[in-house]
């Protein structure tokens, strides 16, 4: 496997950015941003090149982009004070049958789990806004479970894999 950086550091206009491979054969990598939204693409990009070295297929791929733009959104508008950097950790693990994704971050406690479903019947302009990114959470992975332990929300997402 090329072109892995393992491990490096290496930094983004919102800051430090390191990546951890695990494993030899790619089934595991672990990347750690600030939190600040100009990190989001290169998250994007982790994925599309994860996916593509392990031979996921383009919609497990999809979902996977969705749920951590939309989780990490929300972590990085809401769960800290407008100045207060703080890294946050991402991790994908990949086996045959499934894809999981874990997230790691020191912002406000959040339970997405606990927030109730948004009204999808209503029209756009009276419905009340937010909740999306749960339902996206909720709808794309077969998994979703929080825990917050010594100061860490985690979020671990999976996504399970069929031929």
């Amino acid at each position: 496997m090329t072109g892995w950086p393992s491990p490096a550091t290496f930094s983004l206009d919102g800051g430090p950015v390191s990546i951890t491979r695990r494993g030899i054969d790619v089934r595991e990598i672990e990347v750690r941003i600030l939190n600040r939204q100009e990190g989001l693409p290169l998250i994007a990009g982790m994925v599309s090149r994860f996916g593509a070295e392990n031979g996921l297929a383009p919609r497990i791929l999809h979902d996977v982009n969705v749920v951590l733009d939309e989780a990490l959104s929300n972590i990085i508008a809401y769960g800290y004070e407008t100045d207060v950097q703080s890294e946050i950790t991402i991790r994908l693990e990949y086996s045959q049958d499934e894809m999981v994704v874990v997230i790691e971050d020191r912002g406000r406690p959040f339970d997405p789990l606990q927030a109730p479903p948004p009204d999808l019947n209503g029209s756009v302009r009276t419905r009340k806004v937010g909740g999306l990114g749960v339902h996206f959470l909720r709808s794309l992975m077969d998994d979703v479970a929080y825990s917050r332990r010594d100061g860490v929300n985690r979020l671990r997402m999976t996504k399970k894999i069929t031929s």
